[in-house]
């Protein structure tokens, strides 16, 4: 494994360790996590593809959870939907 050094902001760097000590990981290993998932192996990851695999489980949890409930007032199914906008 390589070694990189990167210049980062003190506010950046702040926000880094927040979250490795959130997730009970160093920064380093935070840090590494999130490159790699940003970068994807060899094919192109969106930002919000790299942002939600970047999440804890609970996290898109909640996320899922919250977007469903936001829905609720659309009521039926998929296919009522469907036959409506047709």
């Amino acid at each position: 494994m390589s070694e990189l050094t990167l210049k980062v902001s003190e506010q950046l760097e702040e926000r880094l360790r927040a979250q490795a000590r959130q997730r009970g990981v160093s920064v380093a290993d935070y840090a590494r996590k999130v490159l790699e998932t940003s970068l994807g192996d060899a094919e192109a990851v969106s930002p919000e593809a790299a942002a939600w695999r970047a999440l804890t489980q609970e996290e898109r949890h909640g996320r899922a959870t919250t977007t469903c409930g936001s829905m609720a007032y659309l009521g039926g199914s998929v296919d009522d939907f469907l036959r409506r906008k047709q």
